[in-house]
Parts: structure tokens; C-alpha cells; sequence
């Protein structure tokens, strides 16, 4: 019996019907088909191209199992991380939330037979923290070990440290508080310890430069207004005397 034809009424019904989940039993992986019923299913089974798949997927079965089981265990884990973080969640109804997708891949081509036995593999792979209850069931949680997840994670140890700090401190400062009201000391005394003051504690460092007197200014003293050099006048010697005075005699004589 061939398919019906687009825009016909029986390609119409089948749309119709083929909308939204069907039993996860009657999927064939290999084939990427979903049949309608248990009938359908072995109809599907016992045809020649669902007998061609599956001598290829025979030749190496365990590749193409441990492929699917791959593919099914990242998208469950990548969905759980984005829908739920690090927070705890009954297996059984998020995993009715990851198949709300038809395209994803079914467990049945797994090498998990059961939710169950893929969820304690997370929790041996340490993957996820599994806790089984009366009240919720099987219960799992991510565990996000990423870069990102672990610098949060510090930061908000430090602030839950730094607020238990604080939080002793101020049992500490009630408990004086108290112990002074109980010795007599006023009331006062709480609020001027619990009162935590904005301004600015302002230090005065300034130092009181030291007294000096005047200096007396200097009188520069002018070097021409010194002591005049006595220049000595060259005296004539006696040679010289004697024959200016033998001139004057010669001459006086010859007049004569």
C-alpha cells in the first residue's frame, strides 16, 4: 500500500494523527520512523528497508550503540543544565520533558535498557548527585564543574564568610554591651558602640615650622672704595744731577 499524496484527505489524516508523542516503543532509531501502533511497528520491522539497516548497524553494532548513547547523554544533560542548573529534580518528569522533542534520541537504541540504570551511571560518573526518596523518587542534580561555576562558587563562599564575620562581631559587641549594663554603666554606652560613624577620621600632620630671626643683609663692600695704591714717583739718580750741573758750569763759561 503506497503513501497517500500531498493535499490529499488521507495525507491530511495521517498529519493529523502523527502529531504529537507517540509510544516510545513502536520508534525504530535506525529508521528515524515513528509508527502508531504495535501493528504498524511490525509491519516496519518485516520490510526490506528496515531489513537493509539493520544489516549495516550489524556489521559494528557496538560503534553505532555507543554513538547513540553518546548523542542521548549529552542532549539529556545539556537540556537539564539549561532547564534546571544545579538544582534537584525528580528523574522521571524531566525526562518527560526531554522527550516533549521527537527529534531527540530515544533510549531504546541505548545501551541503557532503563531510566534507571542511566541514571545511576550518572551518578558512578559522578555526573550528577542521585538521591532516591519516599516523597519525590529518584531525584537528580547537576553538577557544573566548569570554570565559570567554580569561580561563583568562590565568590560566594567569600561573601557567606565575610557576613559570618560580621555577624560574630556584633554577638561579640552585644554580649559587652551587656555585661557593662550589668555593672552598672550607662545605656548610653550600646549606641555609641553599635553606631558606626561615615566620616572620615581626618589625621592633622602639619608641624610648626621653627622661629628664625631676620638675617641681617649683608653690605657688600666695594673693592675700588679700598685703600689707594701709593705709586712711588721714580727719584732722579745722583749721575744724572751731576751732568746737568757740569752742562750749566760749560756753558756759563764760554759766555764769559
Amino acid at each position: 500500500m503506497g503513501k497517500a499524496e500531498f493535499g490529499t484527505p488521507k495525507y491530511i489524516a495521517n498529519r493529523m494523527k502523527s502529531r504529537g508523542l507517540q509510544k516510545l516503543k513502536w520508534f525504530c532509531q535506525v529508521c528515524e520512523k515513528q509508527c502508531r501502533d504495535e501493528n504498524g511497528y511490525k509491519c516496519h520491522v518485516q520490510s526490506e528497508s528496515h531489513q537493509r539497516q539493520m544489516l549495516l548497524l550489524g556489521e559494528n553494532a557496538r560503534k553505532h550503540i555507543g554513538q547513540y548513547s553518546r548523542d542521548f547523554q549529552t542532549d539529556f544533560l545539556s537540556q537539564l543544565r539549561m532547564s534546571h542548573g544545579e538544582k534537584r529534580v525528580n528523574a522521571n518528569r524531566f525526562y518527560n520533558e526531554y522527550i516533549q522533542n521527537k527529534e531527540h534520541v530515544h533510549m531504546n537504541a541505548t545501551q541503557w535498557a532503563s531510566l534507571s540504570a542511566f541514571v545511576k551511571h550518572l551518578a558512578d560518573k559522578k555526573i550528577c548527585h542521585v538521591e532516591e526518596t519516599d516523597k519525590e523518587g529518584l531525584t537528580i542534580a547537576y553538577i557544573d564543574n566548569s570554570a565559570a561555576s567554580l569561580e561563583r562558587k568562590q565568590m560566594a563562599a567569600k561573601k557567606s564568610g565575610a557576613e559570618d564575620t560580621e555577624t560574630m562581631e556584633r554577638k561579640r559587641i552585644e554580649a559587652e554591651v551587656k555585661k557593662a549594663k550589668e555593672n552598672g554603666v550607662v545605656e548610653e554606652v550600646k549606641e555609641a558602640v553599635l553606631t558606626k560613624t561615615d566620616a572620615p577620621i581626618q589625621l592633622s600632620l602639619g608641624l610648626k615650622k621653627a622661629e628664625t630671626q631676620p638675617e641681617k643683609p649683608k653690605v657688600k663692600k666695594n673693592p675700588f672704595g679700598a685703600a689707594k695704591s701709593k705709586v712711588s714717583k721714580p727719584k732722579p739718580e745722583k749721575a744724572e744731577k751731576d751732568d746737568v750741573f757740569k752742562k750749566l758750569m760749560l756753558q756759563d763759561m764760554k759766555r764769559r
